[in-house]
């Protein structure tokens, strides 16, 4: 799940991540788009009776939905046979997502000798989970939290510009793509160097 949630963060296109729980009756590690704009996906792993999910807002326009499903399935191993907590799964919040999903897998299937195990199952109601689950690697960081002085909860989980940071902070994505983008977010330089720092740490491990 932690993978799947820092390589969505580390993506151009991708606007806002959270960690919300997913329904009631629920199945695991999975992938979720939702077509609104801006467009919507959720990466799922169930735990128990609920669905711990991600929550991705991205642009169309940059990024597509066949896209997002790519990486899905070269990020995890879906012929793995798991128990429920941990079993593969693509929710899907219409038949364009359905059938793009579908497709997905069978060419999916074609390029594996074992049979796939992710189901593709209709997605329901979800719900955020603690404030602890969000962005938890940005959490690590003090400096940079309180630098960026937003408040927990919501806010915190909606941010887009702590989401992007998470990413970074946790050493996906490159530095000329954050020397990019950084002079958008209203950070300083110092927050940004600090950053770059970490971001270079991390690739270079």
């Amino acid at each position: 799940m932690n993978l799947f949630r820092n390589l969505f963060h580390s993506r151009g296109g991708l606007y806002d991540l959270g960690w919300p729980d997913f329904g009631s009756q629920k199945p695991n590690s999975g992938l979720i788009l939702e077509s609104s704009g801006p467009e919507l996906v959720t990466l799922v792993d169930q735990k128990g009776n609920h669905t711990e999910t991600i929550e991705i807002d991205y642009d169309p326009d940059q990024v597509t939905y066949s896209k997002l499903l790519e990486v899905f399935w070269h990020n995890h191993d879906p012929t793995r046979k798991c128990s429920r907590q941990y079993m593969s799964v693509i929710f899907y919040f219409d038949n364009e997502q359905r059938k793009l999903a579908e497709e997905s897998l069978k060419k999916e299937q074609q390029l594996k000798r074992a049979p796939i195990e992710t189901k593709i199952v209709p997605a329901k109601e979800f719900y955020p989970a603690e404030d602890y689950h969000q962005k938890y690697l940005l959490q690590r960081h003090p400096f940079l939290c309180n630098a960026l002085d937003i408040a927990t909860g919501e806010e915190f989980m909606n941010s887009h510009v702590a989401a992007r940071i998470n990413g970074y902070i946790g050493g996906y994505g490159t530095v000329p793509a954050f020397d990019k983008e950084w002079p958008h977010w209203g950070i300083t330089e110092k927050m940004a160097e600090y950053i770059r720092k970490q971001l270079i740490f991390k690739a270079s491990h």
